[in-house]
């Protein structure tokens, strides 16, 4: 949509157009985006859910224009639900709140989400009216712009073993999701990821296929009941090998990696500014 199509000011019946019984779009802040481990992980659970009847849209934030909020508050004021700033997020604000579920994937990067994925959160402004309002158990929060708000699953990929590394983007989404008057569904995360790729031309391929048929499993689940079953849970949260492998693995990998490194003249390495 141009500029001089869009409407001064966005109305809820802008945003709901006509979807399918179920859509699901997905928004992915990996920088690497089709190439990821985190997009791996994205397309086999889009796969199963595809096959159980949802219609899945796959949105790239690292190919998309998308700059910070100015904390104007025009789109609370001036042109309510409708952001001034001309860039992406014109054409992405609409797929967000007419989606039955929004997947929000993301690696870990320094224990959070990417900075391209907290800028399109924190863009979803125009989507919550200005108002605040307490709710049943006497806390604060925006009031709604719209009727419907999507639910939310939370995709993560982490190259670190270990379950707690996704402890803040666990506690990030769940406030997310209250001030957007929505909940998370399902979370699936993804520790030890960088064996996903390491392995796919490996003799270990087939735990890396076994792990690709379970988020299937979980896409199907999600569409079917909104929900995850505690077998699949259970089983999408396995490690792929004990914590001391997969470290001398990965350790192997960058001495391999530093070994083909071209130094360029440097007898050390070069410093970060």
């Amino acid at each position: 949509m141009s500029a001089e199509e869009r409407p001064e000011a966005l109305t809820p019946d802008f945003y709901l157009f006509s979807i399918p019984s179920m859509k699901i779009t997905v928004f992915n802040g990996s920088i690497h985006a089709k190439r990821g481990n985190t997009q791996l992980m994205v397309d086999a659970f889009a796969a199963g859910a595809g096959e159980a009847g949802a219609q899945v849209e796959m949105v790239f934030l690292a190919k998309k224009n998308i700059r910070p909020c100015t904390a104007c508050m025009s789109c609370w004021t001036r042109t309510p639900g409708a952001c001034p700033v001309k860039d992406d997020m014109e054409e992405l604000l609409p797929k967000f709140i007419g989606s039955d579920i929004v997947v929000m994937a993301t690696p870990i990067y320094v224990d959070n989400v990417t900075a391209i994925l907290k800028l399109f959160i924190d863009r979803l402004v125009p989507l919550i009216d200005p108002h605040m309002e307490t709710d049943e158990n006497s806390e604060v929060c925006h009031r709604k712009r719209f009727d419907h708000y999507p639910e939310l699953v939370v995709i993560s990929s982490c190259a670190f073993p270990g379950l707690a590394q996704f402890q803040i983007i666990n506690a990030y989404f769940k406030r997310v999701a209250y001030h957007m008057h929505a909940r998370v569904i399902a979370e699936i995360y993804r520790d030890a990821a960088m064996m996903l790729k390491l392995w796919e031309k490996t003799p270990m391929k087939p735990f890396v296929d076994n792990y690709k048929t379970l988020l299937a499993v979980a896409g199907r689940e999600i569409v079917k009941t909104r929900a995850l079953s505690e077998q699949t849970v259970r089983q999408i949260s396995q490690p792929f090998v004990p914590q001391e492998i997969y470290i001398d693995e990965v350790n192997k990998y960058w001495d391999r990696r530093i070994a083909k490194a071209e130094i360029r003249g440097h007898d050390t390495p070069l410093s970060i500014s």
